[in-house]
């Protein structure tokens, strides 16, 4: 499972960093749609195209289901990372690992042990709290309200794992077409009714025309995007859903604090640094 938890945290850590990128100059449902329209077109190469329509019924409500959901929490999470500095956005999805262990153990059967059940605590505890001390300041309004769509789109990332798994575990739907499929489904989602709006409609049109602004980064994202799903799918396809969140999400965050600290040049607080730490207890006792 390390090999899928590596491949998943680089891919994902640096789709959130793409991602931000992008909504420097584009707002959130256009980013999303153009993203991944863009991820499309890199799975669609890899064939299989035919394989969902063989597919049941069932099949495509829990399909559907991830679209809808994957859907929100992508807008929410452009929004998240457009108001609340990176370094305090991303831990909160960390909630994801503990909220995944919960369905999983109801719903799934998944039984995690006392020191794993201990590992998602610490994980999701120093994540939490890195969220509400790590800029050792008085967070603005719109601030609170990035953290409060961060702390949404992880309930969403919590579910829609167990629906790629019930829709990939049988391998008649190989992971590149499910990936694209899914792609296209979320970005049919939010161009349907963002087209009949006259002022999402307007930014989606501004944002095609101004395409040389985004584009680079957006390519970036959709490329980690679909590398950072596969890894994951292959993963939760042979570990407990909530396990392996709290691993990914232990990863994403420590490469998330080194690109703010390096890249976007967001001050390394104490705080973020006891968070580093204490999270890399609650990798221990994931292990």
């Amino acid at each position: 499972m390390l090999t899928y938890v590596i491949g998943s945290g680089l891919g994902w850590t640096f789709f959130d960093f793409a991602r931000r990128r992008v909504g420097e100059t584009v707002s959130a449902v256009p980013a999303v749609i153009f993203i991944m329209l863009i991820q499309t077109l890199i799975n669609l190469p890899f064939g299989g195209w035919t394989e969902p329509f063989s597919q049941s019924a069932g099949w495509w409500s829990i399909a559907l289901a991830s679209v809808l959901t994957n859907a929100v929490a992508n807008v929410f999470f452009v929004m998240g990372v457009q108001r609340a500095p990176f370094t305090l956005g991303v831990p909160l999805l960390s909630l994801t690992p503990a909220l995944a262990a919960a369905v999983g153990t109801v719903y799934h059967g998944e039984n995690l042990t006392l020191r794993q059940w201990a590992g998602v605590a610490v994980v999701v505890g120093f994540a939490l709290w890195l969220g509400w001390r790590g800029e050792s300041r008085k967070l603005t309004r719109r601030e609170v309200g990035g953290l409060m769509m961060m702390a949404t789109t992880a309930l969403l990332w919590a579910i829609t794992p167990f629906f790629d798994r019930a829709c990939t575990l049988s391998g008649q739907v190989r992971l590149t077409i499910y990936v694209a499929s899914q792609c296209l489904g979320v970005a049919t989602a939010l161009l349907i009714p963002g087209m009949l709006n006259a002022k999402t409609r307007t930014e989606i049109l501004s944002t095609a025309k101004r395409y040389r602004e985004w584009w680079k980064w957006s390519l970036i994202a959709a490329i980690a995007a679909s590398i950072g799903l596969y890894f994951q799918i292959k993963g939760i396809s042979v570990g407990a859903v909530g396990l392996f969140e709290a691993f990914k999400r232990s990863t994403t965050l420590l490469l998330s604090l080194g690109l703010g600290f390096f890249v976007l040049k967001e001050p390394l607080t104490r705080a973020k640094i006891v968070a580093a730490i204490g999270m890399a207890v609650g990798i221990f006792l994931l292990a």
